[in-house]
């Protein structure tokens, strides 16, 4: 996406490096360029056409940088000629303010064909002065530059469109390049059209991560859903065994009582024994005597009551039949 919003707004996506000007040749079409559609031309212009100062900034608001830049460009020229600007350096209290005049003859040749000028060289190093009130006046104008190759044209086509700020050109009223003017309407159309485009795209990135993490969670909301339910059944086991601890804590082991008990030799059968915290009730048979068994349980020391709950009574083979209830002291 940034490399998107890097050619969005790129130089090289609105605007055309077709024409190049020197004091020597006067305006000429660079060969290295390539035919296409574009919303305005841009002329380069070499180092014998234009004459370049800079201006340093100190302890200047911001806000009033364009006031001091319009009243700037009113004094600054040396001769009769178009001034151009651009913010070469720029931070909270400084800015540093390069200044390019072109004669008035140049620009009568330019205007008719191109709406912008960019210098060749004016990001070239200048001397400085300390003080804000001088200019740092570079003198090479009126000499010969080097042929424009096309590593030059391309390092200008992908500059960011807002470098050229300050370098906008009053175009002739030529019929022919009339339908190529580039108004404050365009412009705003242009950013508009930006804005919307980036929008869209956003709007569209988002969408796509918002349905991919949608899917994510609902490819593992089955195995978080499990994951909850083995830990509800673990709870629950955990809760079981700590009451099951508890309760065999407060509660004697009944059968365990039970059967250390020694009936002798009394001959006896067991039925049915029904167990409760506190002891337990046995139901059975004994072919001696019921109420030696009731005297054996009463005189075992772990047991602290044992009662017959109901009288004895005799089955058909002449047995006891009893029920008799034990409590643990």
């Amino acid at each position: 996406m940034k490399n998107y919003f890097n050619r969005l707004f790129c130089i090289n996506t609105y605007f055309c490096v077709h024409y190049a000007f020197s004091s020597q040749n006067g305006l000429y079409c660079l060969t290295e360029t390539k035919e296409k559609r574009s919303i305005a031309n841009i002329c380069l212009l070499e180092r014998d056409a234009y004459w370049q100062a800079e201006r340093h900034y100190n302890n200047i608001n911001i806000i009033d940088l364009p006031k001091l830049i319009k009243a700037e460009v009113a004094i600054i020229a040396p001769f009769p000629g178009r001034v151009f600007w651009n913010i070469k350096k720029l931070s909270t209290n400084q800015a540093l303010v390069v200044y390019i005049v072109v004669p008035i003859e140049h620009i009568e040749a330019i205007a008719d064909k191109c709406h912008f000028v960019y210098p060749r060289d004016f990001n070239s190093p200048s001397l400085s002065y300390a003080s804000t009130k001088d200019l740092d006046i570079n003198l090479h104008f009126g000499l010969a530059s080097q042929p424009i190759s096309a590593c030059t044209i391309e390092n200008i086509n992908k500059k960011n469109i807002f470098s050229l700020a300050g370098f906008y050109l009053t175009k002739s009223t030529n019929e022919t390049f009339k339908a190529q003017r580039l108004s404050l309407k365009q412009l705003i159309l242009v950013g508009c059209a930006s804005i919307m485009v980036f929008a869209l795209i956003s709007s569209a990135y988002l969408s796509f991560n918002l349905g991919y993490v949608e899917d994510k969670l609902a490819s593992n909301r089955g195995a978080v859903e499990k994951a909850l339910k083995i830990q509800r059944e673990l709870k629950v086991k955990f809760e079981s065994k700590k009451d099951f601890e508890q309760f065999s804590q407060e509660n004697k082991n009944v059968l365990a009582i039970f059967s250390h008990v020694n009936f002798k030799n009394e001959k006896y059968r067991i039925d049915r024994v029904h167990l409760h915290p506190k002891g337990f009730k046995i139901t059975g048979t004994s072919e001696t005597s019921a109420t030696n068994l009731l005297t054996i349980l009463l005189n075992y020391p772990g047991i602290s009551e044992a009662k017959f709950e109901r009288a004895i009574s005799k089955n058909r083979a002449g047995e006891d039949v009893f029920v008799i209830e034990v409590l643990f002291s």
